[in-house]
C-alpha cells in the first residue's frame, strides 16, 4: 500500500482496502479451509512460535492482521497481541472471531504500515 507523506489515501489506497472489505467475510473460508490452507496456517504458526518470544507481558504487532488468524492464535500465550490493517471489514471479521475465541489478548486497530496508528517509541 502507498500513502503520501501526508497521510492521504491514493487512488490505489483506496482500491486495495475496497477489495479486501469485499472479500473479508469469505476470506477465510477461501484459504484456510482446506487441507492444504490448513497445512499452511498450521506451518506458518509453529514457525511464527519458534521465532517470536511469546508468553505474558510480551507484545507483537501483526500486521497486516487481516481476520486476525495469527493474531488470536499468538495470543494464546498470553502475550497482547494487536493487529492492525487497512480494511475496516477485515477488522471487523477479526473482532468478532476474538470476541468468540475469548482472546482477551489480541486487539485490533485501524491502520498501514505505512502510517501506524502508534506512538513513536
Amino acid at each position: 500500500m502507498t500513502m503520501t507523506q501526508t497521510g492521504k489515501r491514493t487512488a490505489d489506497d483506496i482500491r486495495l482496502r475496497g477489495s479486501y472489505d469485499k472479500e473479508a467475510a469469505q476470506y477465510d473460508a477461501l484459504r484456510y479451509k482446506s487441507v492444504e490452507g490448513r497445512f499452511f496456517s498450521n506451518l506458518e504458526l509453529s514457525v511464527l512460535r519458534s521465532w517470536i518470544p511469546l508468553g505474558r507481558g510480551k507484545k507483537v504487532l501483526d500486521m497486516p492482521a487481516g481476520t486476525g488468524r495469527l493474531s488470536i492464535a499468538l495470543s494464546e500465550s498470553g502475550a497482547t497481541v494487536v493487529g492492525t490493517d487497512i480494511s475496516l471489514n477485515m477488522l471487523a471479521e477479526a473482532d468478532a472471531k476474538a470476541t468468540k475465541d475469548g482472546a482477551a489478548h489480541a486487539h485490533f486497530v485501524h491502520g498501514s504500515g505505512v502510517q501506524l496508528p502508534f506512538p513513536d517509541n
